[in-house]
């Protein structure tokens, strides 16, 4: 009889690269971290492939934020289970500080392991401009951006020009 190999992964996401680690199924598997990849569909189709490809079963989690639900609907595409999780609602130690990408992605994926994290409920819409309300986009044009899949550049008023075209076109 073959083991039953399962995986949870945590995924710290970012505009520009996400961090992702590995924790084994049971109360002693290992917590690894697995590799900080580009934030792209093509690249993170790709870690999600491999990482399937080493197990029997994997639940994805990640940490809700500005980038919206892209890539909660790219890892459902590919027929796998997926959290999104509510930030202030990650269990914290007191002590702890040092704020790191490895750490977080491993953090979630051992409290995923858990089952500790809280999930943000939410309708999720297939069309990225539906997704848009007015006074988001009004209020909150940088986060409007991530949502739409526009990164922006480094320059403040480059990205100002980019996220009042964003929204417009979106509208």
């Amino acid at each position: 009889m073959a083991d039953y190999r399962e995986a949870f992964v945590g995924i710290d996401v970012a505009k520009l690269r996400n961090a992702v680690a590995i924790a084994d199924a049971g109360r002693e598997g290992e917590v690894r971290f697995f590799d900080e990849v580009d934030a792209s569909a093509t690249n993170m189709r790709r870690v999600i492939g491999r990482i399937a490809n080493r197990f029997d079963h994997v639940h994805f989690c990640y940490e809700a934020g500005p980038t919206g639900y892209g890539l909660y609907r790219l890892i459902r595409s590919l027929g796998h289970e997926c959290t999104v999780v509510a930030p202030s609602l990650i269990p914290r130690k007191p002590g702890d500080r040092v704020k790191t990408n490895r750490r977080d992605a491993a953090s979630l994926a051992r409290l995923r392991r858990a089952g500790e994290l809280t999930a943000v409920t939410s309708s999720i819409r297939s069309a990225k401009a539906s997704a848009i309300r007015l006074p988001v986009a009004v209020s909150r044009p940088k986060s409007v951006t991530y949502m739409v899949g526009l990164i922006e550049p480094t320059g403040r008023s480059a990205a100002a020009a980019r996220s009042n075209r964003a929204i417009s076109s979106a509208l």
